[in-house]
């Protein structure tokens, strides 16, 4: 045996006793590396279900991207997750390099609150700059990107204008990035200018330009790419301040008249319900088929997390069903629609110091407890929600907590949802 094969076999089985699996193999991170980890610690909840919670601080302020936005790479080598140094308001990457064995934070890829997009694939990281003077047609705001290496370089890919002459940025330039179907491109919602109009459309990869698809007049954002339908985008109204005195009286807060909208290349914009409706928190599951959404008043399926079959292509929107009766917080699903994680009592947090997260198995109708309570966050101005997504192939739950005194991450490995017996409780 060469010396090479010599230590390459020392490195194999080195990694082998400091994480139980080398990340680089088949399978990539698992329960067992994070057990092993120096940098995450289990924490078992009442009911014995185990988190592994990133416990190395090497930020203040710690957090899961928002649930619509996966950062737990395919090949489980790299986990990003978003830091902030209080008290300022901007945040920036983090990363856990799990063949490193390093947490790592990038302080240079400075965002405000547009969520940033990984690609599950590469492991690149894609961002918008934070808001600065632009103020006229001719300005506009870089999109960036870089690798999870620590010698990464950050690429400027692409630039979303600012659309609306003399007036300040918008309220966002886009809410969280998402790719369109075939990766060509990222959807941007421009919305709340001066004069309360949304822009929205796709930045080309190949070009850097961005394509508009359609002027909206009020705000609008939480902009979704279709996974499978590159033509189509998820947009969603919002409340919005009213700067131009269009809706009332000038500065009023305006309420939301219609949820949910699709947005095709082509301009048009077809609602997916008639109002009045009282949704929110939305997202399309892997394949586009279905629309999933957080019905709270009950007449758009039921009050609770429900679906709704979407054809594109006809542009028709099918019947609304009720899969998860009363969780209306921030729900999310697995790739098979059968399996979905969600938070509870975020909005009475500050009051009662206590939220919770939850894993529910629509099959059994059972729900089994992810954490039981968790306290208020230590800094509550970054949108901190526990905003819990399935990862890594749906192997893990990963979800923003404070069991540990602190705001960070934590990883919840399924297979221990899915075999609990009974759940804590049936729906």
């Amino acid at each position: 045996m060469t010396l090479r094969e010599l230590f390459t076999l020392y490195i194999l089985f080195a990694s082998t006793i400091c994480w139980g699996a080398d990340p680089r193999a088949d399978g990539g991170t698992t329960a067992d590396t994070l057990a092993r980890s120096k940098h995450f610690t289990a924490w078992r909840n009442d009911n014995g279900i185990v988190s592994y919670v990133l416990t190395t601080q090497a930020a203040p302020f710690q957090q899961s991207m928002y649930y619509t936005n996966l950062t737990f790479t395919t090949d489980g080598k790299y986990l990003w997750f978003s830091a902030a140094f209080p008290p300022a308001n901007t945040k920036c990457l983090g990363v856990v390099d799990f063949i490193k064995d390093e947490v790592r934070i990038y302080k240079d890829t400075v965002f405000e609150g547009a969520v940033p997009l990984i690609d599950l694939e590469s492991g690149d990281a894609y961002w918008v700059e934070a808001r600065g003077g632009q103020r006229h047609i001719g300005d506009y705001y870089r999109v960036f990107k870089r690798g999870a290496g620590a010698d990464a370089a950050i690429q400027e890919v692409g630039r979303i204008p600012h659309l609306v002459e003399g007036s300040a940025p918008p309220r966002q330039v886009a809410t969280h990035l998402t790719f369109n179907a075939d990766k060509t491109g990222i959807g941007f919602d421009s919305g709340n200018y001066a004069n309360n109009k949304t822009f929205a459309g796709v930045v080309s990869l190949a070009t850097g330009q961005a394509g508009i698809w359609g002027e909206l007049d009020r705000r609008y954002n939480h902009g979704l790419m279709h996974p499978t339908d590159k033509d189509v985008m998820l947009i969603m109204q919002d409340y919005f301040t009213d700067n131009a005195g269009q809706f009332g009286e000038k500065g009023a807060r305006v309420g939301i008249e219609n949820r949910m909208w699709l947005l095709f290349s082509d301009g048009e914009k077809k609602a997916v319900f008639p109002t009045p409706n009282s949704i929110y928190h939305e997202w399309w599951d892997v394949d586009g088929k279905y629309l999933w959404y957080i019905d709270k008043s009950g007449n758009c399926g039921g009050v609770g997390t429900c679906r709704v079959a979407v054809d594109t292509k006809r542009r028709q929107i099918g019947k609304p069903r009720l899969v998860w009766p009363n969780a209306v917080g921030h729900s999310h699903c697995d790739s098979s629609g059968r399996y979905l994680v969600g938070d509870h009592n975020y909005k009475s947090w500050k009051d009662t110091n206590t939220a919770r997260v939850s894993f529910y198995n629509a099959a059994k109708a059972a729900e089994v407890n992810i954490v039981t309570s968790m306290p208020y966050p230590k800094y509550d101005q970054y949108h901190t929600h526990p905003h819990p997504q399935f990862a890594k192939n749906d192997e893990f739950i990963c979800y923003t907590t404070t069991v540990m005194g602190f705001d960070t991450l934590a990883l919840c490995p399924v297979k221990q949802l899915i075999e609990h017996k009974e759940g804590d409780k049936k729906i």
